[in-house]
């Protein structure tokens, strides 16, 4: 009877225990810096970068051209993945890269569209501190 009782009481313990999500991670190394930016300025009010993904990279890769960047993941909440065109990335300097780091992900983890603030206006060029400011206050009145 003991055995039986113990049994059952383990059997109901490992039911309730809930499934513990492994998120794949792949951010390329020369992207890595201008992701950890963007998670900085999004904590500061309050946001995380990730919550229940089960995918999250940002990579540098081919894309068609004219393209500088396409965020793969925008219409699923479980994944966030950016790819950088590497063709244009090579090209840009560290303020555009920041820029289009920016977008992207704002795109993809916050759903964000073209023209929601000048950051998000769909053409590259170089970050400025009132542009994060805009986006972290575009990204506030969002989440309201």
């Amino acid at each position: 009877m003991r055995y039986i009782l113990l049994a059952m009481l383990l059997v109901g313990c490992t039911a309730k225990e809930e499934k513990k999500v492994n998120t794949f991670y792949y951010i390329d190394p020369s992207v890595i810096e201008y992701v950890l930016d963007y998670e900085r300025d999004i904590r500061s009010i309050g946001l995380e970068l990730q919550n229940d993904n089960v995918s999250f990279s940002v990579i540098v890769g081919r894309l068609p051209i004219r393209v500088a960047g396409i965020a793969i993941g925008m219409m699923n909440d479980k994944a966030v993945n950016v790819v950088l065109n590497v063709a244009i990335w090579d090209s840009l300097s560290k303020a555009e890269k920041k820029a289009l780091v920016y977008h992207e992900l704002s795109h993809d983890v916050f759903g964000l569209r073209h023209g929601t603030c000048d950051l998000m206006s769909g053409s590259l060029r170089e970050i400025t501190d009132d542009m994060v400011k805009e986006l972290l206050d575009t990204l506030t009145k969002q989440q309201n």
